[in-house]
């Protein structure tokens, strides 16, 4: 996986906590287009087909990446 930038990173925990493109735009102050041209990046950049692989991805880094007990 390619690292992503800040922007793409923020955008990709809103995906996961559901938010659709606009509403991603509105919080950001971005285009929608421009929402879009990173949403594109991010799922080429994790390998996902879709938000949902997204967020499951996510989850999955979220959880490998937690200190162990």
């Amino acid at each position: 996986m390619e690292r992503l930038s800040e922007r793409e990173r923020q955008i990709a925990s809103l995906i996961a906590a559901g938010q659709s493109n606009p509403e991603i735009a509105s919080r950001l102050f971005l285009s929608r287009k421009t929402v879009e041209r990173h949403v594109s990046n991010i799922l080429a950049r994790t390998g996902s087909r879709n938000r949902t692989e997204l967020a499951r991805f996510l989850s999955a880094q979220e959880l490998s990446s937690r200190p162990t007990k």
